[in-house]
């Protein structure tokens, strides 16, 4: 349902330790073009990721929550395809 934009927050199951590395992997297909963004509380800096085509990209930072913000919009009027979303820290 990459035509509609949505957004969700991403929370680890239990954590038992400190939280100081994420890894973001985000691998699928769209057809058209979309942008992804990411942040942790209080969300207000973002990071941006285009998204076009064949995705196999992962992002790997500092991070310091045990949850991020995650955001996705189209920037195409016709855009389709899915894409899987994959949050890892440590």
């Amino acid at each position: 349902m990459l035509g509609k934009s949505f957004e969700d927050t991403l929370r680890i199951a239990h954590n038992s330790a400190a939280v100081t590395r994420m890894e973001l992997e985000i691998v699928g297909n769209i057809n058209g073009r979309g942008k992804l963004t990411y942040s942790h509380p209080p969300f207000i800096r973002e990071q941006t990721v285009d998204l076009q085509g064949s995705i196999n990209k992962t992002i790997i930072t500092d991070w310091y929550d045990e949850s991020c913000l995650i955001k996705y919009e189209p920037k195409d009027s016709l855009v389709s395809g899915e894409i899987k979303i994959n949050y890892i820290v440590y």
